[in-house]
Parts: C-alpha cells; structure tokens; sequence
C-alpha cells in the first residue's frame, strides 16, 4: 500500500531534558512523565506507512512546540518554557528559571526548528492533511478547564472549525469508534479540547488539521501498566498503533 498523504505531529511525547538546563532542574522523571503525553510516539508514529512524522524529543515540562512563543511565564507558567507542570509541579531549582539569553537560545535550538519543519512539509504537493496527536489525563489536571472530571475515550478538535471542516472532522471521529472499539458517546468533538497552537497555526494553512487526544487509560491502565517502574506491555502500544493505522487508512478513504 503507498504511503498516507499526511503529516503526524507528535509533540508532547519526548522525555529529554535539555542539556542547558539539566543541572537547575527538580522535577524528577516521574514529574516528566506525569506531564507528558506518555508514549504517544509509540502510539502515533506511523513511520513509512505515512509521507511525513514530525516528534519533539524534549519532554514538554521544559519546552513545548504546541505553544505560541509569545505565552511566557510568569502570565504563562504553561507556556513555551514553563515554571510548573499540570500538576503544580516547580520546574525549575528556585532562582534558577532560564534568564532571557538561555531562554532565546532554548526556542533557536529546541522550538524553532520544529516549527520550520513542520512549514516545510506541509508544502509538499504529496501532503494533503495534518494530525496533530496527543494524549490526555483520565481525569483533568489542576491546571486544566476541567479540573476534576472524566474525560472521553477520544477527543477531536478543529479549533471550531478553523482548522477543518466539520463534515471530514466526524468522518474521524466515527473512524476512531469503529476501529478503537469505543462507544460514539465516548468520542468527543472539540470537548474538552478545542485545539492547540499546532492546530490552529496550520489548519488551512496551507491544508487542513486535526488535533488528536486519545484518553490514556487506553494503555496505561493495569492491565498493561506498572505505575511503580513505568514499565509498559509493548503488545498494547504497537496494538494501538495498528489501530491508529486502520483509523487513518479508512479516514482517507473516506474524505
């Protein structure tokens, strides 16, 4: 079969902390990972099946490619480069939040590079639409809108429509039920996200995106799942990955 005529973003699924600023760090790898999308370049990258896969390696905690790089704390302290995870956890030994040179220098080396990679496929005359993909808490976190509450099994966000049609946009959503195995009541459109900075930046821009969030008791539930070694069933995630192919195969088919 030939490739997807599409670009993955993946960008919240590093764990890597930057050199610059290992030593002043003081979340541990459990802070990193509660804050991160958790395997989703396990879930999500489809490699050769796909023209093009775009994954950020830096853990999220210190720099996020799916923020405008104007959102700076203290305003933002989840923005680009942040002071706190989504869990209310101090990123930074205190007094030692980047100064403005080492900030400048983390989005030249870290951000800006992603972003210009991103502006070059997407003028590729063989890409004709754009994923960006993500997981979410079960549960929201402290920071988030839905603080607290249960979160669908899928969420699909077009940033209102912005970012894509709304017709091709519940073409996904029932790709995902039928293939995910989930109830239609479990797969949500625009709720309880309406689309990120990746999303909105490039839909229409020059085609149309989508952003993915699958819920994360998908995989990391016990059944597959050590919470206390992080270990993971290898089985599940490349079972989900072949979902997620047979999701997107039957999408493009379809639209």
């Amino acid at each position: 079969m030939s490739k997807l005529p599409f670009i993955i973003s993946i960008p919240h699924g590093g764990t890597s902390i930057p050199k610059e600023v290992k030593d002043n760090s003081q979340i541990g790898p459990r802070g990193i990972f509660e804050d991160s999308d958790a395997f989703t370049q396990e879930i999500f990258d489809l490699k050769d099946n796909v023209e093009s896969v775009v994954k950020a390696d830096i853990a999220r905690a210190y720099i996020d490619v799916n923020r405008h790089e104007s959102m700076v704390p203290p305003e933002y302290p989840d923005g680009v480069i942040k002071t706190m995870t989504c869990y209310e956890k101090t990123v930074y030994k205190d007094g030692f939040f980047p100064d403005n040179s080492l900030f400048n220098d983390l989005l030249d080396k870290h951000y800006y590079p992603y972003h210009q990679k991103i502006e070059r496929i997407v003028r590729r005359r063989e890409i004709v639409f754009g994923f960006d993909c993500h997981s979410m808490a079960e549960v929201g976190p402290p920071i988030a809108a839905d603080t607290g509450k249960k979160r669908p099994m899928v969420c699909i966000s077009n940033n209102s429509g912005q970012a894509c049609d709304n017709r091709i946009t519940r073409i996904l959503a029932q790709c995902f039920q039928q293939y995910f195995g989930v109830d239609a009541g479990t797969v949500m459109i625009n709720k309880p996200f309406n689309g990120g900075y990746i999303t909105s930046e490039y839909g229409y821009n020059p085609i149309p995106w989508l952003q993915i969030e699958i819920n994360r008791s998908l995989y990391l539930h016990p059944n597959w799942f050590n919470s206390k070694t992080q270990t993971i069933d290898k089985k599940r995630l490349e079972s989900l990955n072949h979902l997620f192919h047979r999701t997107l195969v039957e999408f493009c088919k379809q639209i």
